[in-house]
């Protein structure tokens, strides 16, 4: 396999798989993680055609798991958004420089990880879901929809921004696990055709990513059983940090390049 070059690339793409299964099963923010490890084993647009079908994978695992605990009302809520995300990224990719709005979505997701810890360590605010029917809410779905579909197609990195806006709504971990394991289905299943296009996916990314296809059953094992053991506090605590700690690693990743 020309891709799978060396020991240390293998051991990357092994790691990366891990983080993939256990993000899709337990901790969605942490799948940035995964492409961060991706980006270092293998040329930038190799790494994200070996990325996406390995995450389709996981993601049905996590319907495996899931699949009846989202919360359709607020999904259908942020499809529209997710679809206009998607397009923009595309054309991002096909025709600007994304290392600028990926760097624009790290940071926002930096500073809303950061905020949304500082302020319930501070006890100033508690995670009560907001009334549906206010404008600022549908307006706050569409955005985040936006954010989460476009960042997923410019660099396979929409968990932190589709985790932010669910541990603003106060969901509970199994309804936020199955409503990001539907939603994140939907949009790699959306994005397949336009990687395609793009040169993204062949059939070598797809071969590399059956060979690291265990080890990410492997991580959403782990992920799984790890998730079991968490109260929705210790949940919502550890989701925020994996999002705060992949923007950083995401960030540093873009400034490197």
């Amino acid at each position: 396999m020309d891709l799978l070059t060396s020991p240390s690339v293998i051991a990357l793409a092994l790691v990366g798989a891990l983080i993939v299964g256990a993000s899709k099963a337990a901790i969605p923010g942490a799948g940035v993680l995964s492409v961060g490890l991706f980006a270092l084993a293998f040329p930038p647009r190799e790494s994200v055609g070996i990325a996406l079908p390995l995450l389709i994978a996981g993601d049905v695992v996590a319907l495996s798991f899931y699949r009846r605990a989202a919360d359709w009302a607020l999904l259908i809520r942020l499809l529209p958004g997710m679809a206009v995300g998607v397009v923009a990224g595309y054309l991002v990719v096909r025709f600007a420089n994304d290392r600028t709005v990926a760097l624009i979505i790290a940071g926002m997701i930096v500073l809303s990880s950061l905020y949304e810890l500082a302020t319930r360590r501070s006890g100033r605010r508690q995670p009560v879901p907001p009334d549906p029917a206010r404008p600022r809410t549908r307006v706050i779905a569409t955005l985040s929809g936006v954010a989460a579909g476009g960042s997923s197609m410019i660099a396979n990195a929409g968990g932190p921004a589709l985790t932010l806006y669910l541990v603003y709504r106060g969901l509970a971990t199994r309804a936020f696990l199955g409503t990001s394991a539907w939603f994140f289905f939907v949009v790699n299943l959306g994005k397949l055709p336009f990687s395609v296009n793009l040169g993204l996916v062949t059939v070598a990314s797809l071969q590399v990513g059956l060979i690291l296809l265990p080890a990410m059953l492997i991580g959403a094992w782990g992920g799984r059983r790890m998730i079991l053991r968490l109260s929705q506090q210790a949940f919502e605590s550890v989701t925020l940090t994996a999002s705060l700690v992949a923007g950083v690693f995401l960030l540093i990743l873009i400034l490197l390049r």
